[in-house]
């Protein structure tokens, strides 16, 4: 029901193997959980009061994380808002940790299209500012 929504911007093999992978999203409560179940969120270590965030878990489905570095890497092409993303991040921290941050986003993105089943041009629609009234 949702493959053609998503593959819209996702692409269709992409949508066909993270949209299954990720189940029913209705047991997320918010993205930060999505974000964790797939693995893509940094570790963290804490002592006292001091914490560092160091490298993704790596928990969860490899191949779906693979999905949606592949994903990400043809979005960062394509979307003006992840490639001005993408380039910002690739001259700060690299390519590796800019095509995961990109992927991150892109997870966000579905999870949100698919909790209010939504294609991706309202969601687009939904994150522009309302023009001003004069």
């Amino acid at each position: 029901m949702l493959t053609p929504i998503l593959s819209h911007h996702f692409g269709l093999r992409a949508t066909q193997r993270t949209a299954p992978g990720l189940g029913p999203v209705a047991r997320f409560h918010d993205s930060k959980h999505v974000v964790s179940y797939v693995g893509l969120a940094p570790a963290l270590h804490a002592s006292a009061e001091k914490y560092h965030l160091g490298r993704i878990t790596k928990q969860g489905s490899p191949l779906l994380r693979f999905v949606l570095g592949q994903a990400a890497a043809h979005a960062a092409r394509m979307d003006p808002t992840l490639k001005r993303t993408y380039g910002a991040l690739v001259h700060r921290r690299g390519r590796p940790k800019a095509k995961v941050a990109v992927a991150r986003k892109l997870l966000v993105r579905l999870f949100i299209m698919l909790r209010d089943q939504i294609d991706y041009d309202e969601f687009c629609r939904r994150g522009r500012a309302a023009p001003a009234s004069a």
